[in-house]
């Protein structure tokens, strides 16, 4: 929601920071993901990245069972 308050990446220099939002985007979505870590269940959308230890940015579609996630 507008005003809260995400982690975000700096595609050209890959550096991560906490960042407020200014805007949300809607789309019609299909298919979404259940994607649990020890502490919550989340329910994203494929297209939506997360940071994976070894491997950076992933589509949530493109992850493996058992995968870290950064903090």
């Amino acid at each position: 929601m507008v005003g809260d308050r995400v982690y975000s990446v700096d595609l050209q220099s890959g550096i991560v920071s906490l960042s407020t939002v200014i805007s949300n985007y809607n789309c019609q979505v299909q298919e979404f993901y259940e994607v649990a870590t020890a502490d919550a269940v989340y329910r994203v959308t494929g297209e939506h990245p997360l940071f994976v230890y070894n491997r950076g940015w992933t589509r949530v579609s493109e992850l493996a069972e058992g995968e870290s996630l950064q903090d």
